[in-house]
């Protein structure tokens, strides 16, 4: 792909690890179901259907979740406390194949609770592994590494399997991070434990992530090799998600090699085989793959469909709505355990005061009321960080609004069938093709706090070149960078400018007779980067007013650019600032807006 998806690599977690399901049997699933039918003890009834869901987790979602609720309703009817556990760890595997991350979530927290009243550490580190891949599908990598550090804290050094699991999930997180080496690193680290283990799924998983590694180094040849070891492994096996994801994997590989016709060919099979899997993740990243490999081959109507299937998928599984359901859950769980722990110590400040003479009372009050302090002052920053997070989730989805407005997106498509009417197919494929690739830029830098100005650079050319081609040519533009600027590696938030860029073309050029000049000029000064953008619109107090009159278009650029500086500067000694000038002021025969943006570099 030429743009790596948040979920691409973070999803072989989930059909990488035999850690997912409680299966201790190498049954086939007809063995296992005549086991169930001629088991008598209720116990062991509840580790087959444990088993049964496992073999068919990730294959058939809607069977899997069969046994799993079969699983809970039997071991909460014997009071099996061990399989309950189980039971909603299950459940939460089945949802996040099918892409619902907040009852996955909810239903994986409830499994770790109920593991640790259980005295289960083993166990419950497995779940941890499976909250800290759910927030890696979310693209929460410092979050998926705070519940590793937390599995890693359990030191748990005998369970082969799930130390390479361990191993190969934080080489994954290395690898999404652009730290290459490091992923190499960990994924041999696990590949090694995996070996020794003789797990075979684990092991093609193993092998699937170091191909999509020496992919992302551009080591083709290295990376077909692993890739096919795992696609073969997983076809002995007939693991249906693995399989979406090596063969998904082996097409963008040969994308890249330009054997466009082969790229087509692994892509249909992994888009099969995640359809029959039910992973929705996996359809998404073919549908997105679809289009750069048709965009490549300038067919622009697979281009188009396929890009509109991705958005809709896209929308359906990561939206605002969902993502503020598992912050609220998870800060339920917290708070709950939080409580628990608060009524245990409460209760064995009562059993001690009880115990004491009256002349220590007051002491152990004083204490007492000096934990509960500590306590309180804890939970206050638990509950301030997660506030914090769900700001930042809401912000970001604000943007993305912001930036894919249904104003703009109505008229490219307008634009894109007023060139087909009129037979002019180069132009519309051209017109379609930039599109494409801004919708697929601005969904994948909308997940990032910062981004290369090389590619805020490249994503405000396709948005300014759309917006000049839909504006009937009367837009000029001009994107200039300092030469002492590298571009590679200096970082930016993404698309900080846009929605001052689209102000100046809804309401700026409003009424203007002349062609509309926007200039876009990234200058470094001492230790800061200076972004400016001018144009020669009616400048910012006159659109003001223009805007008041016509409320059609609601502007949201001030107040979203307040509240991402606000939080980008939370943490920073140097802080990000901006200012907006009317240029009219300088000069009375001047006119225009002139915004400046002041970034530590």
């Amino acid at each position: 792909m030429k743009k790596n998806f948040k979920y691409l690599f973070a999803i072989v977690l989930i059909t990488s690890s035999s850690f997912i399901s409680y299966s201790q049997y190498q049954h086939t699933t007809d063995s296992l179901i005549k086991v169930l039918k001629s088991q008598k003890d209720d116990s062991l009834k509840v580790k087959t259907l444990s088993n049964l869901c496992a073999e068919y987790s990730g294959n058939n979602s809607k069977i899997a979740m069969g046994y799993a609720e079969q699983e809970l309703e039997l071991a909460r009817k014997i009071n099996y406390k061990h399989g309950i556990a189980a039971a909603y760890n299950d459940i939460g595997i089945v949802y996040h194949d099918e892409g619902n991350f907040p009852l996955s979530l909810d239903y994986y927290l409830k499994s770790f609770k109920a593991h640790e009243e259980n005295g289960d550490k083993l166990a419950a580190s497995r779940v941890l592994i499976n909250v800290a891949v759910l927030y890696t599908d979310q693209g929460n990598n410092d979050k998926a590494l705070e519940y590793y550090m937390k599995d890693l804290e359990m030191n748990l050094n005998n369970d082969l399997l799930h130390k390479g699991t361990v191993y190969n999930n934080i080489g994954i997180i290395y690898k999404t991070t652009g730290e290459y080496s490091k992923a190499l690193e960990y994924h041999k680290k696990g590949l090694e434990y995996r070996i020794k283990a003789k797990d075979k799924k684990s092991i093609a998983a193993s092998y699937n992530n170091i191909g999509t590694t020496y992919e992302a180094m551009k080591q083709f040849d290295k990376s077909l090799e692993y890739s096919l070891k795992a696609l073969k492994i997983r076809e002995e096996i007939n693991d249906i998600n693995g399989l979406a994801a090596t063969t998904i994997n082996i097409g963008m590989t040969y994308y890249k090699l330009k054997n466009y016709n082969t790229a087509l060919e692994f892509l249909e099979k992994g888009l099969m085989y995640a359809k029959r899997a039910g992973n929705r993740n996996w359809q998404l990243n073919a549908y997105g793959n679809f289009v750069d490999v048709y965009d490549a081959l300038k067919d622009y109507k697979s281009e188009k469909d396929y890009l509109f299937k991705y958005i809709y998928l896209n929308d359906s599984i990561y939206n605002s709505e969902k993502t503020q359901q598992m912050i609220e859950m998870e800060t339920k769980f917290e708070t709950e355990r939080k409580e628990a722990e608060n009524k245990e110590l409460a209760q064995q400040n009562q059993i001690q005061a009880l115990t004491i003479s009256n002349s220590r009372y007051f002491l152990a009050g004083l204490i007492g009321l000096l934990l509960l302090i500590v306590i309180i002052g804890l939970l206050i920053l638990r509950q301030n960080k997660l506030k914090s997070l769900q700001q930042s989730i809401m912000l970001e989805q604000k943007l993305l609004r912001s930036q894919m407005n249904p104003h703009f997106i109505f008229n490219s498509l307008a634009s894109i069938e007023s060139f087909i009417y009129e037979h002019q197919p180069k132009e519309a494929g051209m017109y379609l093709s930039d599109f494409s690739k801004l919708m697929r830029l601005i969904l994948d830098n909308s997940t990032n706090e910062y981004i290369t100005l090389e590619k805020e650079i490249e994503t405000l050319n396709y948005y300014l070149s759309l917006q000049k081609l839909r504006l009937n040519d009367n837009l000029n533009y001009s994107i200039t960078c300092d030469d002492q600027l590298d571009t590679e590696e200096t970082s930016v938030p993404p698309m900080l400018t846009q929605p001052f860029i689209e102000n100046a073309i809804e309401h700026g050029f409003r009424g203007s007779k002349q062609i509309g000049v926007i200039n876009v000029n990234f200058i470094k000064k001492n230790k800061n980067l200076e972004v400016m953008i001018t144009d020669n619109g009616i400048g910012i107090m006159l659109a003001q007013q223009q805007k008041d009159l016509h409320k059609k278009h609601k502007s949201m650029a001030m107040q979203i650019t307040n509240e991402r500086l606000k939080y980008l500067n939370k943490s920073k000694k140097q802080k990000l600032s901006f200012f907006i000038e009317d240029l009219s002021l300088q000069k009375e025969e001047q006119t225009g807006t002139k915004v400046l943006f002041s970034i530590p570099i």
